[in-house]
């Protein structure tokens, strides 16, 4: 081994510490490893930089403004109220839309936003039917994973395989051609979920992961509410489906009173008493906690609690916001009866604070004056748009909307964006990256994101991750750091066959994306990959497909990629949990690589 090998190998096992340790943010040390053997002259200064012009960044900041776009116009949303609508109560059916439906998203767009979409979906559905959702985010986020294998744009680590094929000189993978490694990935992953899941989950109960923006609790407190206003569902089997609230005996029958309805998946509240329930509908009640839940279990209704909404998963399909009243306000001297303040904004108000104290009572006839303040409920959708400009202002407004009501038009328009890259990109008109960034372009020329929006949307980390990272590969291939492992990996697994040395780079790839981010351990492996597969004289494209494979299956550690680490609060789990479910996964992970990447990339 000469000096410049060994100079690599100790930036490479530098780097992994440091990964591993967290003693540094991971961009931070992919940029000290750029400068390191730029500065040590193991690559030029042009392959240094390389990796900030390479095909694999440009896609990877083209396709993340295309699935901000598809998530800000609603179209990820739409497709995964579709999906989980089909859920109907059932077990079975709930566990195949929550691993499938993600599982195809991630093909074609972020796999965390296409985890994202689905958790506070099958948290509320999960609780609905009486499911732990405990035994669902994991394989949530497996799937999500496993189906990134669908096309070549699914996952950065793709990318990252990809441009380094070509700039060793290989032709890189076509758009689909991973296909059938994911297809069959995925459909594994759900049945491994489907038939194993329930025993090597746990079966935890839900506990909503708090106000990530606002604390609702405070709310409550402050106006003096606590133990005071709940939020019950619905549930398809209770009496009251189909009544209307007169007739259903809610309210004064148990010394209650019911202060608003939302229905799912609807931009206003349900505010004529003639409207009839529905499976569903979040009933905000008032009134002392040993009432309501009395109600809720004699009319078979479901209680989350009090108002918690503004929290990163929501349970609930509404939350609480507050607005004041400003001086020179039109509103001034009038009632919100007079005003007909419900009707007119969709909104709720469950009490004002006035004069240094709460009034709970009687507000709608309650006379505002500038400085009074208004707790207002309803849909978060409501609440997101709502403009209280002139007449109110905010005092604690909500977060905004993913995908605001005046952007839901777009949505066609986001979705054929993306089938126009697919297109573009699977027939070979463009390269990926190309075709990505003239998306992105479109995503902000038709309005659904503004530049800004944009920028503050793509994952900057993972982008210097991969361009940092990106000549440490240029510089195991340049000093024979590649061969080194190669050599090393054939002389250790040759007598038992191509097959084994192939399952053997899966192997180490699985192992180092477990604490480190599978991009990063992309450009690590992929010169070893293209390596072996030339001295053996094989396929290297077969090779290439193992480290694809293997960087996926980060199912052992929540801290290799986002996706793992996103369902651990919700979930509740514990690393043991992560070890427990994702060690059978790494096995499937690994019998595909040696069972079907030879089929599709004979050996």
């Amino acid at each position: 081994m000469d000096a410049d090998t060994a100079l690599v190998f100790g930036i490479l096992a530098l780097a992994v510490l440091m990964f591993i340790t967290e003693w540094l943010p991971s961009d931070v040390v992919s940029i000290l490893v750029l400068v390191s053997v730029a500065a040590l002259d193991l690559v030029t200064p042009e392959e240094a930089l390389s990796g900030l012009s390479s095909n694999a960044v440009a896609a990877i900041i083209g396709l993340t403004i295309i699935g901000a776009g598809l998530v800000r116009s609603g179209a990820i949303v739409w497709a995964a109220d579709k999906l989980t609508s089909l859920i109907q109560g059932s077990e079975r059916r709930l566990v195949l839309v929550s691993t499938l439906g993600p599982g195809i998203l991630s093909g074609f767009i972020n796999i965390v936003a296409a985890a994202s979409v689905f958790i506070p979906a099958v948290m509320r559905l999960s609780r609905r039917i009486g499911m732990s959702p405990s035994r669902l985010l994991m394989p949530l986020a497996a799937t999500a994973l496993a189906g990134a294998n669908l096309t070549i744009i699914g996952a950065s680590h793709n990318l990252v395989v990809n441009s380094q094929l070509q700039s060793g000189g290989i032709s890189g993978f076509g758009f689909f051609e991973l296909a059938p490694l994911g297809v069959v990935f995925l459909l594994s992953a759900t049945l491994y979920s489907l038939l194993l899941g329930r025993y090597l989950l746990p079966d935890t109960a839900l506990d909503d992961d708090g106000p990530s923006y606002l604390s609702q609790d405070e709310l409550v407190d402050t106006y003096g509410m606590t133990d005071r206003i709940w939020e019950v569902v619905v549930l398809p089997e209770s009496q009251v489906v189909g009544r209307t609230l007169r007739d259903s005996g809610l309210g004064a029958g148990y010394g209650v009173s019911v202060i608003a309805t939302i229905r799912a998946g609807s931009t206003s509240a349900v505010t004529r008493g003639s409207a009839p329930i529905e499976a569903g509908d979040i009933l905000l009640i008032g009134g002392r906690s040993e009432r309501v839940m009395q109600i809720a279990e004699r009319s078979n209704l479901e209680l989350i609690g009090t108002p918690r909404s503004v929290s990163r998963f929501p349970l609930s399909e509404a939350e609480l916001v507050e607005v004041i009243v400003p001086p020179r306000s039109e509103v001034v001297g009038k009632t919100l009866r007079e005003l007909d303040f419900r009707n007119e904004h969709d909104l709720t108000a469950v009490a004002v604070w006035h004069t240094k104290r709460p009034i709970r009572t009687d507000i709608a006839d309650h006379r505002l004056l500038p400085g009074d303040t208004l707790l207002l409920y309803g849909p978060r959708s409501t609440t997101r748009a709502f403009q209280p400009r002139p007449e109110y202002l905010w005092m604690n407004p909500p977060p905004q909307q993913e995908a605001p009501d005046e952007l839901r038009h777009l949505a066609p328009y986001s979705a054929l964006i993306l089938l126009g890259v697919i297109v573009v990109a699977s027939l070979g008109l463009m390269s990926v990256g190309i075709a990505a960034l003239a998306g992105a372009a479109a995503t902000i020329l038709i309005g659904v994101l503004s530049p800004q929006d944009a920028y503050e949307r793509v994952g900057w980390g993972t982008v210097i991750l991969i361009a940092g990272m990106f000549p440490l590969g240029i510089a195991l291939r340049n000093t024979g750091g590649a061969e080194l492992i190669a050599e090393g990996l054939i002389d250790l697994l040759e007598p038992f066959g191509t097959i084994a040395i192939l399952a053997g780079v899966a192997l180490i790839t699985m192992l180092l994306t477990q604490p480190i981010h599978n991009a990063a351990v992309a450009v690590i492996m992929t010169p070893v990959a293209i390596d072996v597969a030339s001295r053996l004289d094989s396929n290297p494209h077969a090779f290439a497909a193992a480290v694809i494979i293997a960087a996926s299956a980060n199912f052992l550690l929540p801290v290799g990629h986002p996706a793992p680490l996103l369902v651990q609060a919700p979930g509740r789990y514990t690393v043991a949990n992560y070890l427990k479910f994702g060690a059978g996964l790494c096995v499937v992970a690994m019998l595909i690589t040696v069972a079907v990447i030879p089929l599709v990339w004979p050996l």
